[in-house]
């Protein structure tokens, strides 16, 4: 089965320390979990504008390279 990519916040934290000095220039950034359009639920990376993020915002899957240079599933808020 195929998932369209899209879904919704279901919970997510701002991390605000960095885990390694390679995620320093990131923070703060946020992670959560994403409910899928299908139902499935995915343990992801958010990326948005200050404030966008919500329980219940939609999102959207795009894929980018993070700080480790691994290219990942990631969920976008308000289009950014």
């Amino acid at each position: 089965m195929k998932a369209a990519g899209t879904g919704e916040i279901y919970s997510f934290s701002e991390v605000h320390r960095a885990p390694t000095p390679a995620f320093a220039s990131s923070v703060p950034y946020a992670v959560g979990v994403v409910r899928l359009t299908e139902g499935v639920h995915l343990f992801t990376r958010f990326f948005a504008q200050p404030g966008q993020l919500e329980i219940g915002a939609p999102v959207s899957c795009e894929f980018r390279v993070l700080e480790l240079g691994q290219k990942m599933p990631v969920f976008v808020a308000g289009g950014q």
